[in-house]
């Protein structure tokens, strides 16, 4: 394709390519949303203050993150490839005048977490990126296997994606795990839109990849499984590491925690990938629940997981493992630590010699729900038992459970009705349990 360009004074310019290209101006600008938007400029600015290039483009409040030696700071200054956290109580149209770069670039990483943005006015396939280290140049899946890098993030409304594309105008985190690596993004290369390929599932591979979600969040990136050649220590080409919290609004993470593994990327990881499960025994993953809200919903889909092995979870004392296939998704509250294993002989039944050793009062399955719950809870030794539900006026709604129980784990469901078996309204109800001189009370919310 061949271009001839003239502008008002009569310059005119020619060029010729057999590449993907745009022509631009030196003023370009970009809708950004109100709330917390990871976000860059892809052109040099003609001048670098954050303030000067955004003051009169934003009515209201506005003000900017960087990220430098593991936590976030207040950032004055606007620099190509750099990303920063834009917080605006309004949508705004930012414009930004400047140069836009006609080649590729080149930046250096810090050792650790990195908030970058696509320098170009074109989008970048993530597997077109060459990373440099020593006079050696990799691809991105070789940067990784090479344990060069970590991985990439984006962000949206909800939170954190694995992005296979990087978009102009938008900041990435990128996790490095290594001294002395730099980035260039090619500006001709063909953009593919596919996604990075991290692990190839094979008979003796699988995965469990879970959904954890609350109102205005999700944490989509949770991954267990395992690898054939993986270990039970931290693998740079199956391990990902969990990015650090939005600074602001609403969150959620499932991670994770590994105080031992040597990384410069922090102690929360998103994927989580062990040796395989040696015959007769299991695995087992402990991850950690860190929400803005009350409670979060958990949803899984399994991949290729054996059909003979058990896949158990627990939430509370970790010593009853119920059947994870047996539901399709488990609401926790906020700081739950939920553990799963996978392999033989792991869920507890009637026949069982496992005993609980204390008394516990379990979350309600499901919650909300409509019109029926099951609420489970754990007696050590046999005695007397009282599961009662209350309003939130503490006015008793309906006894559930009042006699002398032999120990064990136990449920018993509320169909929603009070006493007289009339339904009652929606709304948040507490329900206790009472034994001996242990008592517990738990909140779940009925809806209409």
């Amino acid at each position: 394709i061949q271009v001839h360009g003239r502008d008002y004074a009569g310059n005119h310019i020619t060029k010729q390519s057999e590449q993907v290209f745009a022509i631009v101006g030196d003023s370009l600008s970009v809708s950004v949303g109100p709330g917390w938007s990871l976000w860059g400029a892809p052109m040099v600015p003609y001048v670098g203050n954050m303030a000067d290039n955004l003051e009169e483009e934003i009515n209201g409040y506005w003000y900017t993150y960087g990220f430098e030696n593991g936590g976030y700071t207040f950032d004055s200054t606007l620099s190509i490839g750099h990303g920063y956290w834009l917080a605006t109580l309004d949508a705004a149209n930012v414009g930004i005048h400047g140069m836009p770069l006609s080649d590729d670039y080149s930046q250096s990483l810090n050792i650790g977490w990195n908030i970058i943005s696509n320098p170009l006015v074109l989008d970048v396939s993530v597997d077109s990126l060459i990373f440099d280290k020593d006079t050696e140049m990799l691809g991105y899946s070789e940067a990784v296997d090479a344990g060069w890098i970590n991985t990439i993030f984006s962000y949206d409304d909800l939170g954190y994606e694995m992005p296979s594309i990087l978009k102009p105008w938008t900041g990435y985190w990128i996790s490095v795990l290594d001294s002395g690596v730099s980035v260039t993004y090619p500006i001709h290369k063909g953009v593919e839109s596919s996604q990075p390929a991290r692990m190839v599932m094979d008979e003796t591979s699988w995965n469990i990849s879970f959904e954890a979600s609350i109102d205005g969040a999700v944490d989509r990136l949770t991954v267990m499984g395992v690898a054939e050649d993986a270990t039970n220590g931290f693998d740079p080409e199956y391990d990902i590491a969990e990015a650090p919290n939005p600074p602001g609004g609403e969150y959620v993470t499932m991670s994770t925690y590994h105080q031992d593994w040597p990384t410069v990327l922090g102690e929360r990881y998103s994927k989580d990938v062990k040796s395989p499960v040696i015959n007769g025994g299991y695995n087992e993953w402990i991850f950690t629940i860190e929400t803005s809200s009350d409670e979060v919903e958990i949803t899984w889909l399994f991949e290729d997981i054996p059909d003979e092995y058990e896949i158990g979870y627990n939430y509370t004392d970790g010593m009853f493992f119920a059947d994870m296939r047996a539901i399709e998704s488990l609401v926790v509250p906020n700081g739950s630590e939920l553990i799963v294993r996978v392999g033989a002989e792991l869920l507890a039944s009637e026949s069982s010699d496992l005993l609980p050793q204390v008394y516990s009062l379990h979350q309600n399955y499901p919650n909300p729900f409509n019109p029926v719950t099951s609420i489970y809870f754990d007696v050590p030794k046999a005695g007397n038992v009282n599961i009662s539900v209350y309003d939130m006026l503490g006015r008793k709604i309906k006894t559930l459970v009042n006699e002398h129980l032999n120990p064990g784990f136990l449920n018993v469901q509320w169909n929603a009705t009070n006493e007289l078996s009339q339904p009652v309204s929606a709304g948040v109800y507490i329900y206790t349990i009472d034994a001996g001189n242990f008592r517990q009370t738990r909140k779940m919310i009925l809806l209409k």
